[in-house]
């Protein structure tokens, strides 16, 4: 039981970084977009926040998970204990890069994803399962006003989709976003003794 608490006290604690002391930031290797709302989103895995000094020294380093919300500009002043990035550590979200409409392959209700009720929500949300027929690869494509297909974004089993076909994308939005195993694991543990 200690275990299982301390675990999901780790787990929350790992979704934001907060700057260990004054300094400017530096981006290193790190993509971002600017939402529809304004907010810049990490498009990378492995992008980092840097912390240097007044001397031009780096004095602290934060990893920045794919999806994450930065807060801080390249180049800012921040101060200690500032919120510098958040995101969401119980899902993995596939975000898109361009902007267009979304147009559903083979995702077929009842064949490649089923359409569940969230128990603690009461949504419903289509999640994509393993299909019977392999030739099926269930994805989303990103197309434009005279129907090219900019991007296309593979649906790995169990994502929820977070769009619907036909709807309008900007880049930075999330179309779909899956579990993370530490989910899982809580359940499972939750009706242990």
């Amino acid at each position: 039981r200690t275990f299982h608490i301390g675990g999901t006290a780790r787990l929350e604690e790992s979704s934001k970084h907060e700057a260990r002391q004054d300094g400017v930031i530096k981006y290193l290797e790190l993509q971002t977009v600017k939402s529809r709302k304004g907010e810049r989103i990490a498009m990378n895995r492995n992008g980092s926040l840097i912390i240097m000094d007044d001397r031009g020294r780096e004095v602290a380093r934060y990893q920045i998970v794919y999806g994450a919300h930065i807060l801080v500009e390249d180049g800012s002043r921040v101060t200690q204990d500032q919120l510098l990035a958040t995101w969401d550590p119980f899902t993995f979200a596939i975000l898109t890069e361009v902007a267009g409409h979304i147009k559903f392959q083979d995702l077929k209700e009842g064949v490649t994803y089923d359409e569940e009720v969230d128990e603690v929500t009461g949504q419903s949300r289509m999640v994509v399962k393993d299909s019977p027929d392999e030739k099926k690869q269930p994805r989303m494509e990103i197309r434009n006003a005279s129907n090219k297909i900019l991007k296309t974004y593979q649906m790995p089993v169990r994502a929820n989709l977070m769009v619907v076909d036909g709807e309008t994308v900007e880049p930075g939005d999330v179309i779909a976003k899956i579990p993370r195993e530490t989910t899982k694991t809580k359940d499972i543990t939750g009706g242990l003794p």
